[in-house]
């Protein structure tokens, strides 16, 4: 297999699901022997859970200096894949991709909402939306994001962080918050 240099976006400062997964995404691509790169916030809290060896570009304050900047990075390193987390950032790429047309866009989407720029999702520069449940796939199809550009990948968790060896019981873990749409009454 080709090594490929991939590029990860997330706008997200905080710790959610989706930064999880980025993180999970990043160390699995990464054990596969392929070029990680990160574009992130410069306060974002994923920086302390991170090899110190992949590189990292901060987020500028401005779409313009965005274009600028990811327009030298996609040349500079050859990136052949960018993955966005938290969809905010995919619109940029989508339009850096008129210019520098020959990397894949993906956008990673874990929601179950109707999307808010969904003709966007239609458009051949982006290359596929990762849902992470059939659910999220769903809504997608609803708005008629073509059935071809969907893929499911389930969320992933370390369970050997969480889980104690116990013998004979069972047991049961759920990993979220409590907000209705997570479905916790039904898991319950």
């Amino acid at each position: 297999m080709n090594k490929l240099n991939i590029l990860y976006v997330t706008s997200s400062t905080g710790r959610s699901g989706g930064v999880r997964q980025l993180i999970h995404n990043i160390n699995a691509v990464r054990s596969y022997g392929h070029n990680v790169y990160l574009c992130c916030p410069d306060n974002a809290l994923l920086l302390h859970e991170l090899h110190a060896d992949i590189q990292i570009f901060f987020l500028p304050k401005s779409g313009y200096l965005f274009i600028k900047k990811f327009t030298k990075i996609l040349q500079k390193y050859n990136i052949h894949i960018v993955h966005c987390f938290h969809g905010k950032l995919y619109k940029l790429f989508l339009f850096l991709k008129f210019f520098k047309p020959d990397f894949k866009l993906f956008l990673n989407r874990g929601v179950i909402f109707k999307p808010g720029s969904f003709p966007l999702l239609w458009l051949p520069q982006l290359n596929g939306i990762i849902c992470n449940s059939f659910a999220s796939a769903n809504i997608l199809q609803k708005y008629f994001v073509p059935k071809k550009k969907i893929h499911v990948v389930y969320n992933s968790v370390n369970i050997n962080r969480y889980s104690k060896k116990q013998h004979k019981k069972f047991t049961i873990t759920y990993i979220g918050n409590k907000r209705p749409y997570k479905g916790f009454d039904i898991f319950l």
